[in-house]
């Protein structure tokens, strides 16, 4: 899924420091929560738009169509409610459970993608 395209020297796929500096950049989501007293969900909310981003990062060749856009904003607020209702504070939650999650959400944004490309 994630594919790494060489372009003048330069990698134009998803590496540790463009992950790095994606994350530092996002880092204000988790800030603004724990301003407003909500650290476990800042956490959430951190992760889960860096997973958007991560894939808009995978389909950025296709950020010349106003459906990438739409896609992207849309992505984004459907991570509200994975947010909000999953209890972020519960101990049994642990890397491994959520990972899944992580998973299923990468598919349904990158397959949203796929799917808007194909009509085109």
């Amino acid at each position: 899924m994630v594919e790494e395209k060489k372009i003048n020297g330069r990698s134009e796929g998803i590496t540790r420091g463009w992950a790095l500096l994606a994350m530092l950049c996002l880092s204000p989501v988790f800030f603004l929560s724990i301003y407003f007293g909500h650290v476990k969900e800042g956490v959430g909310g951190w992760i889960c738009t860096g997973m958007v981003v991560v894939t808009a990062k995978t389909q950025w060749h296709l950020r010349g169509h106003a459906w990438y856009w739409v896609v992207v904003i849309l992505a984004l607020l459907t991570q509200i409610p994975l947010v909000l209702f999953v209890p972020w504070d519960n101990r049994h939650l642990s890397f491994v459970s959520l990972l899944p999650v992580g998973v299923l959400d990468y598919v349904i944004v990158y397959g949203s993608f796929k799917f808007l490309e194909k009509l085109e």
